[in-house]
């Protein structure tokens, strides 16, 4: 009895085992997909941060760089325009690419860090002040130029309408005093002759003198604002002014000696005119001095252009390279997920084989067991089946013999 317990103990333990390992497999499969599905997780988000964040911050970067080289590419057209349409039309330009430039600011801005981005809107905030200091600059310029060209113009006709006024009366002062010469040939004595000699000299040489000297200091005025509406640079203007100022005295003595009739009057008013465009706030040296500070501070806004372009593409280079930084962590997140997932598919497959090849020795040992059960209930049934057939069947078989034969076949029954 005991040894029957006993073994019904141990096959209903192993069964218990071998329903635990279907268990722990079902669980291991179940957990296996578990991992699996938290390392397709991992991965996706990993691959949709890198294509909706990293990529897209990287592209916008690149355009930003583009838009930032392409403004300093076309200042240069904006500071050597040459009127003021082609300037209003590069502006135009300059202004729909600043905008764009700002949109990709703020664009980049949000996928990146305070610093970066703080960087990135400084340096476009300061190229779009240079831009406007541009605009300005050139715009001033323009101006100048053309208010230049134009008083230059005026210049040019108040000096050809000087030198058509001396031109007659220069004539006419050298026929008075040849005539006059002339004359002194005739005096009745030397005395005679001595005081037209004299008068010549006093009056019509003096005239004629002083005609000659106006038209060289007129041309000499007329070169100077010339070469002042020129100058190079505004250290060049002032030995001009010194210059002028010069001749205009020396015209004013020259002028002295002209008298004071109406053709003087005439002749005094219209150089006043010609010497009035290298004085005052409309003279040529003060829009010449203007203009050179135009291009000063365009050339300054385009240099600081050219700088903050190279800044921002400074600032470019290293957001995409936080970017890609960024993007290759993303990449290894997503390949030491997938790792992860493959060992732990590794180790669930190892311990699943395990498990069944524990499975297999449970159910072998369990059908050893149930086998050996079967024997030993055969062998310990074995005794009631033979006093059963000796009962039921060996009486009527056994009647049929002889009393030897009788004999015989009990002795066989009862071994």
């Amino acid at each position: 009895m005991d040894h029957h317990l006993a073994r019904s103990r141990l096959q209903i333990g192993i069964a218990k085992r071998l329903y635990l390992s279907f268990g722990v497999v079902a669980g291991l499969t179940i957990a296996a997909a578990g991992i699996a599905v938290l390392g397709n997780t991992q991965i996706a988000a990993t691959v949709q941060q890198v294509t909706e964040e990293h990529l897209p911050a990287t592209r916008r970067a690149l355009l930003l760089s583009v838009a930032s080289t392409g403004i300093a590419a076309t200042a240069p057209e904006l500071a050597a325009s040459h009127n003021a349409e082609e300037a209003r039309r590069i502006r135009a330009t300059l202004e729909t690419e600043a905008q764009r430039l700002a949109t990709l600011v703020d664009d980049v801005a949000a996928t990146l860090g305070n610093d970066r981005a703080d960087e990135l809107k400084q340096g476009a905030n300061a190229m779009k002040s240079a831009l406007a200091s541009l605009a300005q600059g050139t715009q001033t310029r323009l101006a100048l130029t053309a208010s230049i060209a134009e008083r230059v113009g005026q210049m040019r006709a108040a000096h050809r309408q000087v030198l058509e006024l001396i031109a007659p009366q220069a004539d006419e002062a050298f026929f008075d005093l040849t005539l006059g010469l002339r004359g002194v040939s005739d005096a009745p004595d030397a005395k005679a002759m001595e005081e037209s000699i004299n008068k010549l000299t006093d009056q019509e040489l003096v005239r004629l003198s002083a005609f000659m000297q106006s038209r060289a200091d007129v041309n000499l005025i007329a070169g100077l604002l010339a070469e002042a509406a020129q100058a190079p640079d505004a250290h060049a203007l002032i030995p001009l002014r010194d210059r002028m100022i010069a001749a205009s005295q020396q015209l004013d003595r020259a002028l002295g000696d002209l008298g004071n009739d109406d053709q003087a009057q005439i002749l005094r008013r219209a150089i006043a005119s010609l010497t009035a465009f290298g004085q005052g706030q409309d003279g040529l040296f003060e829009l010449r001095g203007r203009q050179l500070t135009a291009i000063t501070q365009a050339e300054g806004a385009l240099g600081a252009t050219r700088r903050q372009a190279g800044q921002l593409d400074a600032a470019v280079s290293k957001a995409v390279s936080d970017a890609e930084v960024a993007a290759g962590l993303a990449g290894d997140e997503a390949r030491a997920a997938v790792r992860r997932d493959d060992e732990a598919d590794l180790g669930v497959g190892l311990l699943r084989l395990l498990l069944r090849a524990l499975r297999a020795g449970l159910r072998d040992g369990l059908g050893h067991a149930q086998g050996r059960e079967q024997a030993h209930e055969q062998q310990r049934r074995r005794p009631e089946l033979g006093a059963g057939v000796q009962e039921h069947h060996a009486p009527p078989l056994v009647a049929t013999l002889d009393p030897r034969a009788r004999t015989g076949a009990r002795a066989r029954v009862a071994r």
